[in-house]
């Protein structure tokens, strides 16, 4: 299915967030390489977000940090704040940057997935929109899932971090993306594909399923798209797993 090209907006204003309590809660947990990029500002922030959106922000925060520098060394000028200057500067340069990084990847369309999940990420959180769409790779059109599909689906979303319960209250508006602001907005294609879930009857937290495991939850729910690409049942269940 195609979807029409969306108009890229102008940058808005960065997500707010309370980097000192946020921060202690994951620095901790990294080192090397990723240990020096959250000392920018920018990655601070970002790592913020997951750190006060996601429940065990652990394996986004590596992802984001090992993509995020793949980012940085694939760049001629090595220095994410001149391509957030830019970014900011020449609204449209963020998904250039992003193709052209996809294009020197020498990895699969998965691992594509999983090191552009971080600068997506950053730019999406320093208030520069970007496509969260999947970036071209070797098999672009994407993979296809087999044997059972539903078991697929929830072993991936389970491995996002969410229980057999919670997904069993995963309706298909529960599944998108984040916007400059951090705002959540539904989008079944989605990548990296976002979920919105409710811990508990708590504030809604957010998960994100691993590159691997999109397609297997794609496979369950593209077949509720109508022609235009617009989910016909937001309030559909994602899957039918009885309820605790």
């Amino acid at each position: 299915m195609t979807l029409p090209r969306t108009r890229v907006p102008a940058p808005a204003r960065p997500y707010d967030v309370a980097l000192g309590p946020a921060l202690d809660a994951v620095r901790g947990t990294v080192s090397g390489a990723g240990a020096r990029l959250l000392d920018e500002v920018s990655v601070a922030r970002t790592a913020g977000v997951l750190a006060e959106l996601v429940r065990d922000p652990r394996r986004p925060l590596h992802e984001l940090l090992d993509g995020l520098e793949a980012f940085r060394l694939a760049h001629p000028d090595r220095r994410l704040a001149t391509v957030l200057a830019r970014a900011w500067a020449e609204p449209g340069s963020a998904q250039e940057e992003l193709l052209a990084f996809a294009a020197g990847c020498p990895g699969g369309d998965d691992e594509i997935a999983r090191l552009g999940f971080g600068p997506k990420l950053w730019f999406t959180t320093n208030g520069v929109p970007v496509a969260w769409r999947p970036l071209p790779g070797p098999g672009a059109a994407g993979g296809r899932v087999g044997g059972d599909r539903p078991a697929a689906a929830l072993a991936a979303l389970c491995s996002a971090g969410l229980s057999p319960a919670e997904v069993a209250h995963l309706t298909l508006a529960d599944l998108g993306r984040l916007a400059p602001g951090a705002v959540f907005v539904p989008d079944l294609l989605a990548d990296p594909l976002t979920v919105r879930h409710r811990p508990d009857g708590a504030a809604p937290r957010l998960a994100f399923v691993p590159a691997a495991g999109r397609i297997a939850v794609l496979s369950v729910v593209l077949p509720r798209y109508g022609p235009d690409g617009a989910c016909r049942y937001p309030r559909e269940r994602v899957l039918d797993v009885p309820r605790a």
